[in-house]
């Protein structure tokens, strides 16, 4: 698709109006983006099975995480409509490697934005709750049927009404195992047809203080 498409361009991009060419650059961006989410889920996988991956745990503001996460996944789908709030009282700081939650969270938020509707809002909400901070990401878009729930958190299992979207089942699989890696934990309330909720818990760092 992406060598074809370009192709195109190539051979007939001076004949085509400016949208036409937009609207066809903007495409093989996507297919690249997911190329690229495939070939990075493929390949984490893959270090979780060999025991490879590696958690470098230190302090870090959850808040300052989350809202870059957030910027980024916006300019990637070329779309204003993630709301962050916030909760807790800052600084909201957590015990984990940022790598690793920077990858959870760009999971959690693309598919929020990729299973609902281009102008339905996205909520990301930061909490504290005991020993533990949370980031909430809700959507309202398709949900997730109730039979599928059980599995949902399984390799390359994906829910019957996206089948006909890209994907292979790997993200949510490799994010929980990531969470979990470093204390932490995904959990998901969702209703077909009315949106989903995940919800990342990772414990907060001793004293509460970034470094």
């Amino acid at each position: 698709m992406i060598d074809s498409g370009l192709q195109r361009l190539l051979r007939r991009g001076d004949q085509m109006t400016p949208e036409d060419r937009q609207r066809r650059y903007t495409r093989l961006r996507d297919a690249v983006a997911h190329m690229t989410r495939l070939v990075e889920s493929a390949l984490t996988a893959a270090r979780l099975d060999g025991g490879q991956v590696e958690a470098e745990a230190a302090p870090c503001d959850l808040a300052a995480i989350t809202q870059q996460v957030c910027q980024l996944q916006e300019e990637a789908a070329d779309s204003r409509r993630i709301r962050l709030e916030s909760m807790a009282s800052p600084p909201l700081v957590v015990l984990c490697d940022r790598a690793l939650i920077e990858q959870i969270l760009a999971n959690l938020v693309s598919n929020a934005l990729k299973y609902s509707a281009p102008d339905a809002p996205i909520t990301v909400r930061l909490d504290r709750h005991g020993e533990h901070a949370t980031c909430t990401v809700q959507d309202r878009g398709i949900g997730i049927p109730e039979a599928d729930m059980p599995q949902l958190f399984e390799r390359f299992f994906r829910a019957r009404n996206v089948a006909a979207m890209p994907g292979i089942g790997l993200g949510l699989n490799i994010a929980r195992h990531l969470a979990r890696f470093q204390n932490g934990d995904i959990t998901v309330d969702s209703r077909e047809g009315d949106g989903t909720t995940f919800t990342l818990t990772l414990p907060l760092a001793a004293g509460g203080a970034a470094p």
